[in-house]
């Protein structure tokens, strides 16, 4: 499965073009590192793929999160994408551990789902 796909991703700001159609595409495990001289736009490709772009950045060409194209997302429909319920959990979770279940054991699964679901509710 496909969990993120650039096709020919673009970044603007104003009218200057500070990414200039960057393609990749990951599966579940998959592994990526963008390499490249200081300003040439790493942090940005990576902002744009997770719709955390400054307001005056503007995205262009394809962005897809599992499958699903997302550059038209509000904040919260991209806050929900960003989740681990936007993909399939065992995708993600044994990828990036939970600080408070590291820390604490004793937290199980559906209390961290809990706590996540309310803070993407109050977004």
């Amino acid at each position: 499965m496909t969990v993120l796909e650039l096709r020919d991703l673009t970044v603007h700001i104003g009218s200057v073009s500070v990414v200039d159609r960057v393609s990749l595409s990951l599966g579940a495990g998959d592994r990526v590192g963008l390499i490249g001289e200081s300003g040439s736009g790493k942090t940005l490709t990576a902002l744009a793929a997770l719709g955390l772009l400054p307001e005056t950045a503007r995205p262009g060409g394809g962005i897809e999160l599992c499958g699903q194209s997302v550059q038209d997302l509000s904040e919260r429909q991209w806050a929900r994408q960003r989740s681990t319920e936007a993909c399939d959990p065992s995708l993600v979770r044994d990828k990036f551990p939970n600080k408070a279940t590291h820390c604490e054991p004793s937290m199980i699964d559906s209390e961290n789902r809990l706590t996540v679901r309310k803070l993407i509710e109050t977004m």
